[in-house]
């Protein structure tokens, strides 16, 4: 048993659950062994398989929370919500403190937009755990979604002095600053904040591209981006990055027809789907600065309508422009 956990914490799954089909052999309800079967085929994302193990652990134990608590997550991936509800009552019933059942059950309650709900369940989930960034996080992203960004704010700073891990209050704080409150210094200071111990942090570092644009920073901005377009392996990062290397050029008024072609030839290479699909990144206060610069009208138009594409707005595959493989974009 030591042998099969030490191998998968090390990620080595397959010699683990050799471990403990070699336990399970001598003791067929040895209950950590079945647990930790589950655990590695949740690990592997093979969710039914696991609930199988889960649902073995509770039959040897069903007075431990854990084994429940886990089937909760499972069905939760499975989008089964109602049956996870009901493994994370009875994980709740069984050990009060269940941290993870509490946050997981608020975020079940928050995908439904049921947020007066959900904040209750992450409150009490801080509550056993403060230092656990999630359920702050969660909490800040409910009360967003209800229009409470003071209030988002207020609890993300308090977060910031009492989690163990910063880097995710900070990327969710500086959104809040940059996208909804116009504080771009605040949300600047965020991003500087991240940087700081990690400066390759390429998500934080073209969040901070985008802050400096707006700031009016404008090669400052650029060389942030071009280092995310260099250093990322997330193309649709890096797609972002190329977009604000555009928007730089843009708003300081100058040539940005080379650029332009650069993320075009990205846009029609990923065409058949839109290439923010895997990055979750909010453009509203870049888009403010947009309107409200003085650059040409076109120009406007072309990279608000660039904004769309990246957020799947507009499908790039059904439009005329993508038909051509030999089309040229001119200077805006």
């Amino acid at each position: 048993m030591d042998k099969g956990a030490i191998l998968s914490d090390k990620l080595s799954y397959k010699e683990a659950s050799f471990c403990y089909d070699e336990a399970l052999k001598l003791d067929p309800k040895h209950y950590y062994a079945l647990v930790n079967k589950g655990l590695i085929c949740q690990n592997q994302k093979n969710y039914e398989e696991a609930i199988e193990w889960f649902d073995k652990a509770i039959q040897v134990d069903g007075t431990q929370a854990f084994p429940w608590e886990s089937k909760g997550r499972c069905l939760d991936s499975l989008n089964r919500f109602d049956q996870a509800l009901t493994c994370y009552d009875r994980a709740i019933e069984l050990e009060p403190k269940s941290f993870w059942a509490w946050n997981n059950k608020g975020w079940i309650y928050a995908r439904q937009n049921k947020h007066e709900a959900a904040l209750k369940l992450f409150d009490k989930a801080i509550e056993i755990d403060r230092t656990e960034d999630l359920p702050w996080i969660n909490k800040g992203e409910s009360l967003r979604k209800l229009g409470r960004i003071d209030e988002a704010v207020d609890s993300l700073k308090s977060a910031v002095g009492v989690v163990t891990a910063r880097r995710d209050i900070l990327l969710n704080l500086s959104s809040l600053f940059g996208d909804y409150k116009a504080d771009d210094k605040a949300a600047l200071d965020c991003y500087e904040q991240i940087l700081k111990p990690n400066p390759e942090d390429v998500t934080a570092k073209a969040g901070m591209a985008e802050i400096l644009i707006k700031l009016r920073r404008y090669r400052d901005g650029r060389a942030s981006a071009q280092e995310v377009m260099l250093a990322s392996k997330d193309t649709n990062l890096q797609c972002v990055a190329q977009y604000l290397v555009v928007v730089s050029y843009a708003l300081e008024g100058a040539n940005t027809g080379t650029e332009f072609q650069k993320l075009i030839e990205h846009f029609r290479s990923h065409s058949e789907k839109s290439v923010a699909d895997s990055t979750n990144w909010n453009y509203s206060g870049l888009t403010n600065t947009i309107n409200k610069s003085d650059v040409a009208l076109e120009t406007k138009f072309l990279l608000l309508t660039l904004i769309d594409l990246q957020l799947g707005k507009i499908d790039a595959s059904k439009l005329s422009f993508f038909e051509s493989p030999t089309t040229k974009v001119s200077t805006p």
